[in-house]
Formats: structure tokens, sequence, C-alpha cells
């Protein structure tokens, strides 16, 4: 029996061995096939999306096998009746997003229904102007946080003469209503048109302005086309 124990001393501790890295190597590979899956969860959607399976990637909302909130978001969005609800549930999902792809479809989704509605101006800005588009995020959040909080009641924007935007004012009116009839109507074309507040001499003049230029020479810009478009004679203000 004593020559024996010398084998079962070696064998026994090697089998062991052999299975521990076996099954270690098991593990990992388990763990690299799960975390691979979620990996190309995003992946795979975007393949989806891209080659216009929209009803496939319908399928998956459904199911409830999308598992990012971002992508949730986007797809709901794409079946959204309402443009104006569907627009918002995008900003809402580049809003949550970290996926760069994902924002870029959002971007050019986002873009598209203002091109639809006749926003030409919006939206070219929004693929050419960053900032421009973090601020149309800004206010959808803004205008979300307001919904929620049952304080989304419309205010008049002061002016103040030592802002740091610049904008092109298009029309002024002794009321307000007068100036937000005409502000809609304006937004047809520049969806970051605005009522704001004018006060002289104790007065108050309600302004039309076509907002959101972060430079004088921005403004600059823009006036041409504003004027011809909106058949008026802008000049820029501070606010």
């Amino acid at each position: 029996m004593s020559k024996y124990r010398f084998i079962q001393f070696v064998t026994e501790p090697v089998w062991r061995l052999q299975f521990k890295q076996y099954g270690v190597c098991a593990l990992w590979l388990v763990l690299a096939l799960c975390l691979n899956s979620f990996a190309q969860t995003d992946m795979t959607l975007a393949k989806l999306y891209q080659s216009g399976k929209l009803v496939e990637l319908q399928n998956l909302h459904q199911q409830n096998k999308i598992q990012t909130a971002d992508w949730k978001l986007f797809v709901d969005a794409i079946f959204e009746s309402d443009a104006e609800s569907a627009s918002q549930k995008m900003l809402s999902a580049y809003s949550v997003s970290k996926d760069p792809q994902l924002q870029n479809f959002i971007k050019k989704r986002v873009s598209q229904f203002y091109s639809a509605r006749g926003y030409y101006e919006t939206s070219r800005r929004i693929l050419e102007d960053e900032s421009f588009f973090q601020r149309i995020i800004a206010i959808n959040n803004d205008r979300q946080t307001k919904n929620k909080n049952g304080s989304g009641k419309k205010t008049v924007q002061p002016i103040d003469e030592n802002g740091k935007q610049f904008g092109i004012q298009v029309g002024a009116f002794s009321t307000v209503q007068n100036a937000r009839n005409v502000s809609r109507k304006y937004q047809k074309y520049y969806s970051d048109t605005k009522v704001m507040k004018k006060t002289r001499n104790g007065n108050s003049l309600y302004i039309v302005v076509i907002a959101g230029y972060n430079s004088r020479e921005d403004a600059e810009k823009a006036i041409p086309a504003i004027n011809n478009q909106l058949n008026v004679k802008g000049y820029i203000i501070q606010y």
C-alpha cells in the first residue's frame, strides 16, 4: 500500500488543479459571452435601425427585450403618433444616453422633425451647431420639469441689455397677446422665437425676438435671411 501513496499524493492534486484550471476557464468563458452579449445589444439595435427594420425594433420593445433606457425612449418615440411628443421623447433619450451613435441618430431625427414642420433654419442649426442643439435640449428638459411641478405657465422674459445672448427683434406690440400671436406665426420658420418685455419710462412693450445667437456676428449673418423670410426689418438686441 505504501508504494501507491506517492502516486495517490501526486495524481490527486494534479487532477484537482486541472479541474480548477478548466473550471476557471469555463467560468471566464461564460462571463465573456455574457459581457459580449450585453455589449452587442446596442450594436444590434443600431444595425436594425440603420437597416430600416423598425418593425423588428418595435417587436423587441414590446417584448421588453431592450435593456437600456435611452434605446427604449428612442424606439418608443419612433412609433409615437404625436410628432411633438415624439420629439420631446427623443430629446429626453439624448439627455440620458452615453452612446454617441444613438445620439447621432437622435440628432438627425430631431432635425428632420423641425424640417418637416417648416423650421428649416432650426433644422440646419441642430446639425451644425452643437451649442444650439444643447439649448433645445435644455428648453425641453425645463418644460418637462415645469409640467411635472405643475408650473408650466408661460412667463415673459424681461430684456437685459447687458446679457450674453443676442437676438433679432422682428416685432413690437403694446399687448402680450398680440406679440404671442405673431411669435407663433414666426415659429413656423424659426422655432427659437420668443416674446420678451421692454420697459421704457414705466411703459411696457412686448417684442418678438428670434433668439439664441452666441455673438453679435452670428446674429448679423442671420438678419438678411430673416428679413427676406418674414418680410420684416429686424435689428439686433442683447438680452
